[in-house]
């Protein structure tokens, strides 16, 4: 149980005295746990409880857009594991090759958006206009795979796992992190366990609704966490020299909105769907806050008049 401090700085920003806080990982039960009126609010509803408890009258379910997306890391663009991926037309061929639409109306019942592009709508680097750069397109990829230089992209020793890669740092940029190279060469026991790393040129990957900065600089910086083998480019990186030397919110927007742009016109990694989640919330309660929630906070619910 959590308790309100009525000398917090934002004490009346939280309308709640007490708030119980439960962990119910069956489905089942936590949609039973709604209806009974055992919980007040479910701040992670599955999207096939959704028509049964909209049913349910006093029950409003909202739907809370862009909280994540997925994203197959193009990892390797340098072509150091699969010299193909060093060619932007094969990395272009990777990205008309998903059928995004087809994938939200199916895959996440409709839950999400398609994306082609690593940063957020809440944000001001988000183009709405580079969601239409590749349209999905089988022939494409088919014809590309055809070429010599694919061949060994798609040919039986592509290894795709979902592992990290060899250059990652555990955290984009930030000190105290050791180098997963040197985890490699260095295979030992640590505090009681062993690890094991494996050297991949994909991976998909879950990424949070992170601010353009973050974006920016873990996608396409050398140091990127997302960026594991270091891969630079001579425009690119005056790009990020700009966007670490401005001086004002604006002046890096505008720098961030030219990476996002040379990073789908070069096909630095394929995005496919921004995520969307569902909330629900009993008669008394009320979501107040639908946008920019990697994950739930007390101020995302309110009292309902």
């Amino acid at each position: 149980m959590l308790t309100k401090r009525d000398d917090h700085w934002n004490a009346d920003n939280y309308p709640f005295s007490t708030v119980t806080v439960r962990v119910i990982e069956d489905s089942t039960a936590l949609e039973n746990a709604l209806r009974s009126g055992e919980v007040d609010v479910a701040p992670s509803v599955l999207p096939a409880s959704r028509a049964s408890l909209e049913s349910v009258p006093g029950i409003e379910i909202s739907e809370v857009e862009n909280t994540s997306q997925q994203t197959l890391i193009i990892a390797d663009r340098d072509g150091t594991i699969q010299p193909a991926l060093a060619d932007v037309r094969v990395r272009q061929a990777i990205n008309m090759a998903f059928d995004r639409e087809n994938i939200v109306a199916n895959a996440m019942n409709g839950l999400g958006a398609p994306s082609e592009q690593v940063f957020y709508p809440t944000f001001d680097a988000f183009d709405e206009a580079l969601n239409d750069t590749y349209e999905y397109d089988v022939e494409g990829p088919k014809i590309c795979c055809r070429s010599r230089l694919s061949r060994r992209l798609f040919g039986d020793d592509a290894e795709h796992h979902l592992l990290g890669a060899a250059r990652a740092r555990c955290g984009a940029g930030s000190g105290g992190h050791r180098d997963r190279r040197d985890m490699a060469a260095d295979p030992g026991p640590r505090h009681g366990y062993r690890h094991h790393v494996q050297v991949v040129p994909l991976v998909v990957w879950p990424d949070g609704n992170d601010p353009d900065g973050t974006v920016a600089f873990g996608h396409f910086s050398p140091q990127g966490f997302l960026n594991p083998f270091g891969s630079e480019d001579p425009e690119l990186t005056e790009m990020l020299t700009r966007a670490r030397a401005a001086v004002s919110a604006e002046e890096a927007s505008a720098v961030y909105q030219e990476i996002n742009e040379w990073g789908v016109e070069n096909a630095w990694s394929a995005p496919i769907v921004k995520s969307h989640s569902l909330v629900a919330a009993r008669e008394g309660y009320a979501v107040v806050n639908t946008s920019y929630q990697i994950a739930p906070t007390l101020d995302q619910f309110d009292v309902s008049e």
